[in-house]
């Protein structure tokens, strides 16, 4: 019997474990290759910073496009719907990121802002936990910034 009490299967863990596997691989060479890039902690200036950071960030979009077109993604009409939102939510933190490296460029020493969804919070939490909860522990987001 099944009751309230026993533990249930995570709504957002995927069926099917070929996009999982396949995208692990992906963002693990994403996160090697950031890892190359110069820390951001001892440059000296937002305006030294922000050409790092933007390098990072079309990483991450190239990733992210990378993860869009594994054929993985299709293999399960529910783990596609729950991927492609992933994919948004990554989509968006890019965007964010874009909008940091922008504010470093013109001198503002600035936090990364990440946009939060009402009820939720920042997406980055969104999209690390859909990460985790898959085994896709190098698709967390960077902390790089």
């Amino acid at each position: 019997a099944v009751g309230p009490w026993m533990a249930r299967e995570n709504p957002d863990r995927l069926e099917s474990r070929a996009f999982p596997e396949a995208a692990e691989v992906l963002c693990a060479a994403t996160d090697r290759a950031i890892d190359t890039l110069p820390a951001a902690q001892p440059a000296t200036s937002p305006e030294e910073r922000a050409p790092v950071v933007a390098q990072a960030n079309d990483l991450l979009a190239t990733m992210v496009a990378d993860l869009r077109a594994l054929p993985a993604a299709t293999v399960d009409a529910e783990d596609a719907v729950l991927i492609d939102l992933w994919l948004d939510d990554y989509e968006t933190f890019v965007e964010d990121r874009r909008e940091h490296a922008e504010r470093l460029a013109a001198g503002e020493d600035a936090r990364l802002s990440v946009t939060a969804i009402p009820e939720v919070g920042p997406i980055d939490g969104r999209i690390d936990g859909f990460a985790r909860v898959n085994d896709m522990e190098s698709c967390t987001v960077p902390l790089d910034v």
